[in-house]
């Protein structure tokens, strides 16, 4: 039989709501208990508030994946779909550049400890992410 390879990839971003957080930490820790490695996109305000709630446990499942940068500041209100709504294209992409301005943009997964040393700084938490 052929091996099929399948790409789990979810986005992590909803910062209004703690259940939300509850949510991302039963996806990563059952995907891990199953043995299946997925790529979590953080959204940078959503790892901001995890720290701030202090929800390590949340932090810690989701470590156990590849995190992704998936922009800054999307996880609240107004969603960019909101406010660029009565926009044209042009303007949309200029008001989304000013908003996300603090963001990072993506850069490529890195190798071993680097990966995991990477995650530990965008939650916050050092090193002390690292998975041996």
């Amino acid at each position: 039989m052929a091996t099929r390879h399948v790409l789990f990839w979810f986005d992590v971003e909803d910062c209004t709501v703690p259940q939300s957080d509850d949510a991302a930490k039963r996806i990563a820790a059952t995907l891990t208990a199953h043995g299946v490695r997925a790529t979590m996109k953080l959204v940078g305000q959503k790892a901001r508030v995890l720290r701030e709630r202090v929800r390590y446990k949340a932090i810690d499942a989701l470590a156990e994946h590849a995190i992704g940068f998936h922009s800054d500041m999307h996880g609240g209100r107004p969603q960019p779909a909101e406010y660029m709504a009565p926009l044209d294209r042009l303007d949309g992409q200029a008001e989304f550049e000013r908003r996300e301005r603090r963001g990072r943009t993506c850069r490529p997964a890195r190798a071993g400890g680097q990966a995991r040393a990477a995650r530990g700084r965008l939650l916050g938490r050092g090193d002390r992410v690292a998975r041996g």
